[in-house]
């Protein structure tokens, strides 16, 4: 009932072997971390026991260093009145210790890193260097420093209780308690013997009261240490051994009477002020006690050393004891890996024991299917062996194997192109082995369709789809093998650059398809013209090749273009009619070791050139044109630096009304003031500045200092309210960021846009008609004046000129300086009356004589502009000029 649904043996049994190790790995883990817990609060004991060591032993040389600090300021001063011999006896040499005091405190303080407690030494030193503290000042700062030491030692204490206690091991807290009740009671040892000097010096050194509470405490503290000591301590340990022969030194016996007794004597007979009494009995009494100092010095001193062993051996136990924990915690770690491995290993065995006995059959012809995955064909299983449902598979298995070979044999006599071969009609037992065979068939049947399809492909891949020649992928690699077969050969390439005139004013006015039209027709004229063994192909828009080897010289080459271009004039007919096409035509010949780049670069070059010389022409790339490119590279450079450097001034031309001549308006003309050259005119750098983006950044530079000089003028009376015209290039205008440029130029400068009256060519426009009416739409609608310039040059409809948001119509200087009085002119009033009938100022340009002024005038002309009224100016100059204009 679970056929088809249960996974395979090996995972079955894997499963089981996951069921049992996960309850056995979750055990594991948690006597693992059971383990690490102990083993780390074993290690901070070790590590706490060495830190609590250094703390217990500053207390006593914190003791040493203070006494002698004391004892160095006011020992002098206490003993001046005394007999020298007993001053001698009565002050030690503390100045002598007290540098190796010193540094055995240093030293305990760096191994045991407090950094307060440094501080406060520091301090506290500083205070007694000062004078401030000593057996007559106090010692104040010294206290609080004690204290702090002792602070650290009862938190370490703490720390140390609590990591014994997480370690649990019974040793550990046994020797922490050991090690905690000696080290208290060493803390309290410190110190007693310095109060009890005071109170038995109370003969020439005045004790407080405090002094007295302060080492009756410290006495009733000291014994109830012991006492904790002597409940705690294992007397079977090398400690306890220690603490009993201690207890039982005479000298701690004397000790501490003596401490009590002193505690007596000031309880019942207080404190009395001191009289220094000279007489000798009065000075062998002072020998007296100076005696009992020295010898109680040296009994404190050795129970000081006795009581240090004790509290070094209960650190050691205690060292021992973490260390015995850290060991123990380390193996029961390793033993819990250890188990968990063996049990990993007894259930894995297990498991793949039962994958061996139950599955093998499985596994058999898991191993085949995965054979056959890789490729391996030569696997047969046996059919006897296993289940029912395992032998029907083997047997299944067997037969796919047997049409998996057959099919390879088959594929292979296919790939070989043996379609006749035996092999392709073998057949095979099984529904894999009729399937396969099927697909074989099929595949036969689909060779010689593909193979159809790919050389298709390929003719595709290399040729334009609309025209069928080779594609610009194939021309330039054709023209590689060309340059290369013709320098091998010594012989000439030619490659002619085809450029259809006006084509954008075909797909404008006519649409793309016959656009299209043209395109077909002028690919099959190509292929008409050209000689035998010559590639034409097409570049890409209306840009056509033609690749022309073995040619005998420059004349053949012309010979080729001629044909090439009369053949291209023939009428293209299309639904709506018929026009005739021209070619501009760029020769380039290959000589020497020009690249396909460089030849491309060469006829492009020269297909400009004819283009610039009023298309329909042919020119040849020769060494003057590439000269006259380096001159214009150069001369780019130097227009480039031009800007950067601000070499660039602007000269202002009036325009005066027709019939009063009272100037009207200002027009910009940009001037290079060349640092050799001198005053270099438009002329001579615009037609270069226009092949590149150079002249959108020189317009730009224009209208802002067109703006600025807007701005200047505002509050001049003869200039606050004429208007400045700028010319904008065609590519300017056709770049899309006009409107943007314009207005950014006025807002930096803060002029009314109707101050601006913007000139743009006929042939501008015409280039790009919709972008060229939107941008000036824009600017209109901004209040921007808009002036249509050159105008009668580039055969605009007058659809178009209505439709152009256009102010002004600017009559080309061309018209005018033909006129004579001979001529009524017809052309200049017909511009004039269309003008007049959109609704347009007219203004002629290039008016050099009265009687050009007087017939202009009298045609209707509203405006006039030339030398007659004045040339280009500064606008320094401007003033004078303008004054002289408004009074005639």
């Amino acid at each position: 009932m679970f056929r088809g649904r249960l996974p395979s043996i090996t995972v079955l049994l894997g499963v089981i072997g996951a069921v049992l190790l996960v309850p056995l790995a979750a055990i594991t883990a948690t006597q693992w971390q059971q383990a690490e817990q102990r083993l780390d609060a074993a290690v901070e004991v070790s590590e706490r026991s060495e830190r609590l060591n250094t703390l217990i032993r500053l207390t006593p040389a914190l003791d040493r260093e203070i006494r002698a600090t004391t004892w160095a300021t006011d020992g002098d001063q206490v003993l001046a009145d005394l007999p020298p011999n007993v001053a001698e006896f009565l002050g030690a040499n503390y100045a002598a210790s007290l540098d190796a005091d010193r540094e055995a405190v240093d030293q305990l303080i760096i191994e045991v890193g407090a950094v307060e407690i440094a501080q406060q030494l520091v301090d506290a030193r500083e205070r007694a260097d000062r004078g401030e503290l000593g057996l007559l000042t106090g010692s104040a700062s010294f206290d609080e420093l004690v204290a702090m030491v002792e602070a650290a030692i009862e938190t370490e204490l703490s720390l140390v209780s609590q990591a014994a206690i997480a370690a649990g091991d019974d040793s550990i807290a046994k020797a922490a308690r050991s090690a905690e009740a000696t080290a208290a009671m060493q803390v309290a040892a410190s110190g007693q013997y310095d109060l009890w000097a005071l109170l038995r010096t109370a003969a020439f050194v005045p004790p407080t009261a405090q002094d007295v509470t302060a080492f009756n405490q410290m006495v009733g503290v000291f014994g109830d240490r012991a006492a904790a000591v002597s409940r705690v301590i294992d007397t079977d340990e090398r400690s306890g051994e220690l603490w009993l022969e201690l207890q039982d030194d005479p000298q701690f016996v004397d000790l501490r009477e003596r401490y009590e007794q002193t505690v007596e004597q000031f309880v019942e007979e207080g404190i009395n002020e001191p009289t220094l009494d000279t007489s000798d009995a009065a000075l062998n009494d002072l020998l007296a006690i100076a005696g009992d100092l020295n010898s109680t010095l040296e009994s404190s001193d050795a129970v000081g050393v006795a009581l240090w062993d004790v509290v070094d051996a209960t650190l050691i136990e205690l060292t021992d004891a973490s260390n015995q924990a850290i060991g123990e915690a380390q193996g029961e770690r390793n033993r819990t890996v250890v188990w968990l491995a063996a049990a990993a290993f007894f259930v894995v065995s297990g498991v793949l024991a039962l994958v061996a006995l139950v599955g093998r059959p499985v596994l058999e012809m898991a191993d085949a299917a995965e054979q056959l995955s890789v490729g391996k064909l030569d696997t047969h299983l046996d059919e006897k062996r296993g289940p029912s449902e395992v032998r029907n598979s083997a047997r299944a298995l067997n037969q796919a194997l047997e049409s998996m070979r057959n099919t390879e044999a088959q594929a292979v006599a296919l790939a070989e192109e043996r379609l006749d071969d035996p092999i392709l009609e073998k057949r095979t037992a099984g529904g894999i082995g009729e399937s396969l065979q099927t697909a074989v068939a099929r595949l036969a049947s689909s060779l010689t369709e593909r193979e159809n399809f790919q050389q298709q492909l390929a003719h595709e891949a290399s040729h334009d789809g609309l025209t069928k020649l080779a594609n610009r992928n194939a021309i330039l690699r054709y023209l590689d093998s060309a340059i290369a077969r013709t320098q091998r050969s010594s012989s000439s390439l030619a490659l002619l650059f085809l450029d259809i005139d006006d084509f954008k004013m075909i797909n404008d006015s006519h649409g793309h398809h016959v656009g299209d039209a043209v395109l077909r027709h002028l690919a099959k004229q190509l292929v008409g013209a050209i000689r035998q063994g010559d590639l034409a192909g097409r570049m890409g828009g209306d840009e056509f090749v033609v690749i022309a080897e073995a040619v005998e010289g420059i004349d053949e080459a012309l010979d080729l273009a001629g044909r090439i271009v009369s053949a291209a004039s023939e009428p293209v007919t299309f639904a709506g009619g018929s026009f005739e096409t021209s070619l501009s035509v760029g020769i380039a010949i290959a000589d020497g070791d020009l690249s396909a780049d460089e030849l491309l670069r060469d006829a492009d070059l020269a297909v400009y050139r004819a283009k610039s010389l009023g298309k329909g022409r042919t020119e040849v790339c020769d060494e003057d044109l590439r000269g006259e490119v380096r001159e214009r590279e150069t001369m780019e450079k130097a227009l480039d630096d031009a800007i950067e450097l601000g070499q660039f001034v602007l000269h202002f031309q009036p325009s005066v009304t027709a019939d009063t001549h009272v100037i009207t308006s200002y027009e910009a003309l940009i001037r290079w003031n060349h640092p050799t050259r001198g005053m270099v005119a438009p002329n001579d750098f615009i037609p270069i500045a226009e092949r590149s983006n150079l002249i959108a950044r020189i317009d730009r530079w224009v209208l802002d200092a067109a703006a600025r000089q807007l701005a200047e003028w505002t509050n001049e009376p003869d200039l606050g309210d004429k208007p400045v015209a700028v010319n904008i290039s065609g590519r300017h205008l056709g770049s899309g960021t006009l409107t943007d440029d314009v207005l950014d130029a006025l807002t930096a400068h803060r002029v009314d846009p109707k101050r601006l009256l913007l000139e743009v060519t006929e042939t501008a426009l015409l280039a790009d008609l919709a972008t060229a009416a939107r941008e000036l739409s824009l600017l209109r609608e901004a209040g921007v004046r808009v002036a249509l310039d050159d105008f009668g040059t580039g055969y605009m409809s007058l659809s178009h000129l209505r439709n152009l948001p256009v102010d002004v119509l600017k009559i080309d200087q061309t018209f005018i300086a033909e006129m004579s009085e001979d001529s009524d002119h017809p052309l200049i009033r017909l511009i004039v009356d269309t003008g007049h009938l959109i609704g347009v100022d007219v203004t002629a340009e290039g008016v050099e004589t009265s009687v050009q002024a007087e017939m202009l005038t009298k045609m209707g002309v509203d405006s006039l502009q030339g030398y007659h009224f004045g040339r280009p100016v500064e606008s320094k100059a401007i003033e004078p000029l303008n004054s002289r204009n408004s009074a005639a």
